[in-house]
């Protein structure tokens, strides 16, 4: 769709004279031949209207006079609003822009609506968060049976801005039944990576339940034992936090598991094996152990076994 001509500044009235001001770059081709986003297209779209233009009009004459960095106007007529302008020109940055010393990007108000979406629908927010990242804009770009991916418009605390992809997975709680020591695994293939390996039992934690019971639940369905009693919860961790949100629990059972008289579930691959404790080193090192839930779980409980 249509929209203005790369390397253009686009004044947006924020009530009366004062305005934010966002310079926009010449975006760069996607892998589809895409250039910007139609979703940001409309966006901005929203913004230009002919008094916006005309007003944007005046300012760039003005600013195309001004030096961003100087206090003082070169133009001959100095407005009172003309100081606002350059000091408005101080804080544009951009998407390819270089570094603004850690002082946030600006976007048009309609595309920092606070807006909220599941289905594709953009929305944003401007408020940064504690590590001093600002999500601009947000947008479903896939849902696939559990897993949601967004894409997000984000400026970092240096003030760099980006596309940034995030998966959204649910949680999974992972079982430890230790006895005499040994623990309880599977001997499975993962097709995704290709391998053949060892795991502990587990699974996703369904919505309103518990990750201890899950874990239990799990356990029961691709082994045939249930863990019994309340057992400790070991650690929870977030595997991929730089793209991913999905919790792993980890919950350890030091008594022996109790056989559910119940056919283990046919869709739930693996042979049930019981691994010496001793060994989970030497496997975790030759990539016989899969998943991070069975690697910082083993590992840790290996740790405060001593």
């Amino acid at each position: 769709m249509g929209g203005r001509a790369a390397g253009t500044t686009v004044g947006v009235s924020t009530g009366s004279r004062r305005r934010a001001v966002w310079r926009r770059p010449s975006p760069s081709p996607g892998t589809d031949g895409s250039r910007t986003p139609a979703w940001l297209e409309e966006g901005l779209a929203t913004t230009h209207t002919p008094a916006h233009r005309a007003e944007n009009s005046e300012d760039q004459t003005d600013d195309g006079e001004d030096d961003p960095d100087v206090g003082d106007d070169l133009d001959a007529k100095q407005d009172a609003d003309d100081d606002e302008d350059d000091a408005e020109d101080d804080h544009v940055s951009s998407f390819g822009g270089a570094r603004p010393d850690g002082r946030g990007s600006v976007l048009p108000h309609s595309v920092r609506a606070n807006t909220h979406h599941h289905n594709g629908l953009l929305t944003s927010s401007e408020h940064p968060t504690p590590g001093g990242w600002t999500t601009h804009s947000r947008s479903t770009v896939l849902t696939l049976g559990h897993v949601r991916v967004e894409s997000l418009v984000v400026s970092a605390p240096a003030g760099d801005r980006f596309e940034m992809p995030v998966v959204h997975h649910p949680a999974v709680a992972i079982a430890i039944v230790a006895e005499g020591g040994q623990v309880l695994v599977l001997r499975t293939y993962r097709h995704a990576v290709g391998r053949h390996g060892l795991e502990l039992p587990g699974g996703l934690v369904e919505e309103g339940e518990e990750p201890v019971e899950a874990a239990r639940r799990e356990t029961a369905e691709e082994t045939g034992l249930r863990p019994e009693g309340p057992g400790r919860g070991l650690i929870t961790f977030e595997p991929l936090p730089g793209s991913v949100v999905g919790a792993v629990h980890v919950h350890l059972w030091e008594t022996a598991p109790v056989p559910t008289g119940l056919p283990r579930d046919p869709l739930e691959p693996g042979r049930v094996e019981w691994l010496p404790v001793a060994d989970v080193p030497r496997l975790a090192v030759d990539g016989t152990l899969l998943g991070s839930g069975t690697l910082v779980g083993l590992l840790l409980y290996l740790a405060e076994s001593g």
